[in-house]
Order: C-alpha cells, then sequence, then structure tokens
C-alpha cells in the first residue's frame, strides 16, 4: 500500500436536467476494482496510451497520481456519480 498522504479535496457537482450530481475525489485504493473493470472497455481502450489489466497495475497509476499530487504537477480526479462506482477521470497536468 501506498504511504503517500491522500490528497484532501472533493468536490460535488450537483444534478442537472441531462446529468446525475457527480462527485469528484481523488483516486484510492478502493478504487482500484473499477480501474481495471473500466480499462477492458473497448471504446475506452482506443483513447488510452497505456492499459490497466490488473490490480498491480491499477495502484501504480494511483501512486504515480498522488505523487502529482505532492509536487503539485498533475490532479487527477475520480468522477462518480451518486451512486457506487467510478464511471470516469479527470485528470490535469502542468
Amino acid at each position: 500500500m501506498d504511504s503517500a498522504p491522500t490528497p484532501a479535496a472533493a468536490l460535488a457537482v450537483e444534478r442537472t436536467g441531462a446529468t446525475p450530481r457527480l462527485l469528484l475525489r481523488p483516486w484510492g485504493e478502493q478504487d482500484i476494482p473499477a480501474m481495471v473493470a473500466a480499462y477492458r472497455d473497448p471504446v475506452m481502450r482506443q483513447w488510452l496510451r497505456r492499459l490497466v489489466t490488473t490490480g498491480d497495475e491499477a495502484r501504480a497509476i494511483i501512486q504515480a497520481r498522488r505523487a502529482d499530487w505532492a509536487a503539485e504537477t498533475g490532479f487527477s480526479f475520480a468522477v462518480l456519480v451518486a451512486e457506487p462506482g467510478v464511471p470516469g477521470d479527470l485528470v490535469s497536468r502542468s
């Protein structure tokens, strides 16, 4: 398990007529299964530079994103709907 602190940031985006209520928060160890599952999607895979097929690969990505937060060189958010699951990812890098 990664010893880097989890960034303390979350953003709630209220429901609109077209979208459900969303929550953006830093990726965590609890998201590993959802990340691996998302990377299996064939439509998503065509846009990826790197594939994730195992929990260890997902953990490595989460650790790298935490390091980006710590260095203030990038900020990555898991995008969740009000129901359980991680339907998306948002990354900002300098």
